[in-house]
């Protein structure tokens, strides 16, 4: 399995940083007067379209495998504050253009809270509604602001789960895939010692969370096709969210694992993405 499947978990959130980084540059140099820097920055967004479904399978993984949600939830939602108080101070004080900015932390946070609490089929289930429910409004606040062409501010962008239903498919599909896929291979005697382990099993899985993101593809391609309700950006040829479909690739090399593994890693996983976020700004804010 090592010879096919050779991208791990810590493999996969390098990549997953590495092509996130790329779009928030480019958020900046499609900004910029200059052409080339226009055109790179249009190549910059187009490869960050890759992210964010590495992003949604490394939380399904981690949802799945963790020990307690409830720290893993809480260090995603220090940082993810941390990230708000900052958009806050930045728009109403430095500079407003960051005023539409939506935060995939959030979306994150939203997506793992809601499986983690529909999983536990307890008295708390009925929690999950919460999470759902801001995914949900979200989307619908999103077509109602392009269709009626107003501007909903008691319910600002960067309270909103800027992904919405296009994520939360993905994630729903993702994290359900492990167990359906488990209880066929036990029904039909599928590579019964250790099928989990299993290259056969394996690529169906990965195959699996492919469809996932080609099944969330198609449904904001339809949803795009109603008039004013292109929330996704589909009709945006250089980078349409349905660019997505190319990080399929990089699912199907996934092993499974974790790979590398360190307390100071882990952290800085966590405060990669507010810090890399000052830096670019900072950057484009000296040369400006």
């Amino acid at each position: 399995m090592k010879k096919i499947f050779f991208i791990d978990s810590f493999i996969l959130k390098i990549i997953a940083f590495f092509l996130m980084t790329l779009d928030h540059i480019g958020i900046f140099l499609v900004q910029m007067e200059s052409e080339a820097a226009y055109r790179t920055g249009e190549i910059f967004r187009l490869l960050g379209r890759f992210a964010f479904p590495l992003f949604v399978l490394m939380l399904v993984v981690g949802v799945r495998r963790t020990h307690s949600y409830p720290k893993y939830a809480l260090r995603l939602g220090i940082v993810a504050t941390i990230v708000l108080l900052a958009q806050i101070v930045i728009t109403n004080f430095i500079d407003n253009s960051f005023e539409g900015a939506y935060s995939p932390l959030l979306d994150l946070l939203c997506y793992g809270t809601f499986l983690y609490l529909l999983s536990k089929r307890d008295k708390t289930s009925f929690l999950a509604l919460i999470p759902l429910g801001l995914v949900i409004l979200s989307f619908v606040l999103e077509i109602v602001e392009r269709q009626s062409d107003l501007t909903i501010s008691w319910f600002p962008v960067y309270l909103r789960s800027g992904y919405s239903i296009f994520g939360l498919i993905i994630a729903v599909m993702m994290y359900y895939s492990y167990p359906l896929l488990k209880k066929l291979f036990e029904t039909y005697h599928m590579d019964e010692d250790g099928y989990e382990n299993k290259t056969t099993f394996r690529f169906y899985l990965n195959l699996c969370y492919s469809f996932a993101v080609l099944f969330a593809v198609v449904v904001i391609y339809l949803i795009a096709k109603i008039p004013n309700c292109d929330i996704y950006g589909v009709n945006i040829e250089s980078y349409s969210e349905t660019w997505a479909l190319l990080s399929i690739p990089f699912i199907m090399l996934f092993n499974g694992k974790r790979g590398y593994k360190s307390k100071w890693f882990q952290y800085a996983s966590y405060l990669y993405f507010p810090l890399h976020l000052v830096i670019i700004y900072l950057i484009f804010y000296l040369i400006g």
